[in-house]
Parts: structure tokens; C-alpha cells; sequence
């Protein structure tokens, strides 16, 4: 039987497991990063070093990385011990059960033009399960305009660690706005 996935995600997968009203007062946010991160475009190093940055701001920010990586790479970031999360990879059809506690979704991208001109399936997974993205790589890229024009999150044109910390906290502040039904609605 051959089946149709649109846009790269199943919305009938993903969809029952988004968590469509939040407050993030008093819980936890995770970010979640879905990736194979031994490749260097996956910027895994610009991500944890954010996430670094950034829990000196935000105490209960946490990161579940999904894939594979080495994990003497989270070494390197001793803030961090306690708040990352590495799930190996795991099947597609267990993937929205890994996702449903997350707050967001986070991609990076390297600023090269194969990548400018894509969106990665990764995206299509996280607004599947309603999730508000942040991202950020080239200016002007496919990701960035897709992003923007569906207000499904925030894309920081950019790859300098400072300015994407600072827009991580400035996104995080304000996740309680995006409307989670209407990123769902943009998915299917």
C-alpha cells in the first residue's frame, strides 16, 4: 500500500500528540533537535552553545537532542550538565512520542547555498506537532521565508552565537504567543 506524506511529515502522526495549550510560568522548556549531529552543517556546536548561553538566563531551559552524536561533545559545555537530554535515533512512528513534551523546535543552518535553498524535513515534523520554531542560518533563505510568511516561529539570519542567544531568550519570553492551533492548521 503506498501512502502520501506530504511535506515530508505525517500530519496524522505527529498531530495527536501536540500539546496545543501551554504555559510556560512554572514548566520546563525543551527545546528539541532532530538530526544525524556527527554532520558539521547540523550546527550542533552553535546550538549547545546558545542553549548555554541561555540557561544562565533561563534557569529551566533544556535541550532533547534526537539522533546520533558523539557524546564527549557535550563535555565541552559544562553548563549544561543535567539539561541535555540525548535520545538515539528512534523509529519515525515512536518520533511524536519523543517530541510531545517539547517546547520548540530548534534548527540550525550552515550559510552555504544548498542550504539556503532547502527546508529541512525536521521543520515539517516539529509544526506537525504544533511546535514554534527557531531557526537560524543564511539571510534570505527558503526556511526563513517559509518561517515568516506562516509565523511559525522566529529565523535569526545569522550565526553568531551572542545575537542568537540574545533572540533565543527574546523567542522563548514570548512562546506563550505563537498560536499552536494555527501552526498545526499551516502543517496539515
Amino acid at each position: 500500500k503506498l501512502e502520501v506524506v506530504y511535506n515530508g511529515a505525517d500530519y496524522k502522526l505527529f498531530s495527536p500528540f501536540a500539546n496545543i495549550v501551554r504555559s510556560y510560568d512554572s514548566r520546563p522548556l525543551i527545546g528539541v533537535a532532530l538530526g544525524e549531529f556527527e554532520a558539521k552543517y547540523q550546527m550542533l556546536s552553535s546550538i549547545l552553545s546558545v542553549i548555554s548561553r541561555v540557561s544562565s538566563i533561563i534557569p529551566n531551559i533544556k535541550l532533547k537532542i534526537v539522533g546520533t552524536l558523539r557524546v564527549s561533545m557535550l563535555s565541552r559545555y559544562p553548563r549544561l550538565r543535567g539539561k541535555v537530554k540525548v535520545v538515539r535515533t528512534v523509529s519515525y512512528s515512536k518520533l511524536p512520542l519523543v517530541m510531545r513534551d517539547a517546547s520548540f523546535g530548534i534548527i540550525g543552518r550552515p550559510n552555504t547555498l544548498p542550504w539556503k535553498l532547502s527546508i529541512p524535513v525536521k521543520f515539517f515534523d516539529y509544526i506537525a506537532c504544533g511546535l514554534p520554531v527557531f531557526a537560524f542560518g543564511p539571510p534570505r533563505s527558503e526556511l526563513q521565508f517559509f518561517i515568516e510568511r506562516f509565523d511559525l516561529g522566529v529565523y535569526v539570519p545569522s550565526n553568531d552565537v551572542n545575537v542568537l542567544a540574545d533572540k533565543l531568550v527574546e523567542f522563548v519570553k514570548n512562546l506563550d504567543s505563537f498560536d499552536r492551533k494555527r501552526i498545526l492548521k499551516v502543517a496539515k
